[in-house]
């Protein structure tokens, strides 16, 4: 192979090493998933949308609590799922953990995941 050839290749090669690595920069982080909240990855989620700010979340699930961590935080990822098994380590204090966590919702924020249960859907609106 000449050299002229080798060099063309290595170029062609690099210009699609910095494609590619510029494409998954540009795509930003992945979207959260279930595993943040100490679920299965594979808990299947029935609704996900970006409250921006957090506080925004009550336009979506107007029957959620409030919650002081939702009130000043800048962005919360919102996972919303069906009944979930609770997370290893839930109850604590000697309580012992629900089989199940009905209507569980996962919101990640910049200061770490908060994992709610028994969120009534009513009025609930899907972004």
């Amino acid at each position: 192979m000449s050299s002229r050839l080798k060099l063309l290749l290595t170029g062609v090669a690099a210009l699609g090493f910095a494609i590619g690595s510029a494409a998954t920069t540009l795509a930003g982080p992945p979207a959260p998933d279930p595993s943040e909240c100490g679920l299965a990855a594979n808990t299947p989620v029935l609704a996900r949308f970006d409250a921006t700010p957090a506080n925004r979340i009550w336009q979506h699930l107007p029957a959620l609590g409030r919650s002081p961590e939702l009130e000043d935080a800048v962005i919360a990822h919102v996972l919303v799922l069906g009944d979930v098994a609770p997370p290893a380590m839930f109850g604590g204090l000697g309580a012992a953990a629900p089989a199940q966590l009905a209507n569980a919702v996962c919101v990640v924020l910049p200061d770490g995941p908060v994992l709610y249960y028994n969120v009534s859907r009513q009025g609930f609106v899907a972004p």
